[in-house]
Formats: structure tokens, C-alpha cells, sequence
């Protein structure tokens, strides 16, 4: 039997609104995890800018404090917390602040290029830029 003899001219309709529901169903998908993981990454860098502010301005306690912290996070959890990457989620949180401020909209990897941007009034214009044009990753 062919498809046409299945289900005639429906048969399109039908496997086109599935194929529709699916990529919503992905992308939603998506955006609640990338929501997820920016949030924990903002509390991440969070609590090691309030860790490194009590104690205090000691030479290297900051560098020592994320090499213990990547250590034991890469031991449990895997890739995606080397002391690199722990050090943008502090920028991160630097900057914006304020949870408010960050747009999910967006993914870690646009971030990670504006923290880079000493400037605010640039790296919010690059970041409405990135929103408005939906410069956007997905997992396809």
C-alpha cells in the first residue's frame, strides 16, 4: 500500500502537524533546559563571588578555591566545570547580577562571548542584537 492509499490527502495534513508537534515538544525542550543550566550558572558563579568576598583579597585564594571546586565537580558531575569554565560562571554572575537581567532567550555560549565585552553598553547592545535576530543554537 502506498501512503496515499493509507490515509489519501490527509496523509500530508496529519504527518505534517506531527512533525510540527515534535519540533515544539524539542524546542521547548530545549528552552527549559537551557533555562536550567543558565540559572545554574548563575548561582554557581554566585556562590563563588560571595565565597571569594568573605575570604577576603588573600593572594591565589580565588585560582586554589576553583581548582578544589573543578576537581570535585568534574569528578562527579563530568565535563563543563574545568576552572575555565567556573570562571565565566563568576563573570557571569559579575555582570548581570540580578536574574532578571539574563535573557533565556539566549544560550551559554552567547554569554560566555558577552562577558568577554568590558563594555556595557555594548555587550547590551550585542545581546538585544543576538535576541532580535534569534541568533539562537538548537538541538536538532
Amino acid at each position: 500500500m502506498t501512503k496515499k492509499m493509507i490515509a489519501g490527502n490527509d496523509y500530508s495534513s496529519i504527518l505534517k502537524d506531527i512533525k510540527n508537534i515534535i519540533a515544539k515538544a524539542r524546542y521547548n525542550t530545549f528552552t527549559a533546559i537551557n533555562t536550567e543550566m543558565l540559572k545554574a550558572y548563575f548561582e554557581i558563579g554566585r556562590k563563588i563571588v560571595e565565597e571569594e568576598q568573605k575570604g577576603g583579597k588573600r593572594a591565589g585564594y580565588g585560582e586554589r578555591l576553583l581548582e578544589l571546586i573543578s576537581e570535585e565537580l568534574t569528578e562527579e558531575f563530568g565535563r563543563g566545570f574545568d576552572s575555565s569554565n567556573l570562571r565565566r560562571m563568576r563573570r557571569f554572575y559579575q555582570i548581570y547580577q540580578k536574574w532578571g537581567t539574563v535573557s533565556p532567550k539566549l544560550a551559554w555560549s552567547h554569554y560566555c562571548e558577552l562577558i568577554k565585552i568590558d563594555e556595557k553598553i555594548k555587550r547590551e547592545y550585542f545581546q538585544r542584537y543576538t535576541e532580535q535576530e534569534n541568533l539562537r543554537q538548537y538541538i536538532h
